[in-house]
C-alpha cells in the first residue's frame, strides 16, 4: 500500500513538473534551445550510496561531491541551464524511492530558486 502511495506522489510531481520524456541517452543537448538534458537512471541502485553517486556521475559533478543532499544542494547553485530526468525508480524499495523523492525535491527547490534546473520525474 505504501508504494502505491509513493508512487501516487511521484505521478503527481511528474504532471506537475511537465513531461516530454521521449529523449533518449544520458546527455544531451537540444537543438532547439540548445538546454543540455541528463538522464538520472536508478534502475541498477541498490543502496543510498549508489542513489547519490548515479545522481553525481550523471550529473557530471566532481567525485569529491558528497553523498548526501546538501553537497547535491551546494553543486545545484552553479549549474547551467538543463533539464534532469529522473528514470528507475519503480522498482526500488521503499527506503530508496523515499530517498530519491527527498533528492528530487532538492532538484525542485533549485528550480524554484535559480530557475536553470528542471527536474521531471519519468
Amino acid at each position: 500500500m505504501k508504494n502505491k502511495v509513493f508512487l501516487v506522489i511521484l505521478l503527481i510531481i511528474a504532471v506537475l513538473t511537465i513531461s516530454d520524456c521521449s529523449k533518449a541517452g544520458k546527455t544531451q543537448i537540444s537543438e532547439d534551445n540548445e538546454m543540455e538534458t541528463v538522464i538520472i537512471d536508478f534502475s541498477d541502485c541498490k543502496y543510498v550510496y549508489d542513489l547519490y553517486r548515479t545522481v553525481i556521475e550523471a550529473m557530471d559533478f566532481p567525485e569529491w561531491c558528497g553523498e548526501n543532499l546538501s553537497a547535491i544542494w551546494d553543486k545545484l547553485k552553479w549549474e547551467k541551464p538543463k533539464t534532469v530526468y529522473f528514470k528507475g525508480t519503480e522498482h526500488l524499495d521503499k527506503e530508496l524511492q523515499e530517498e530519491v523523492l527527498e533528492i528530487f525535491e532538492v532538484f525542485v527547490r533549485a528550480e524554484k530558486e535559480y530557475g536553470d534546473i528542471h527536474p521531471i520525474i519519468d
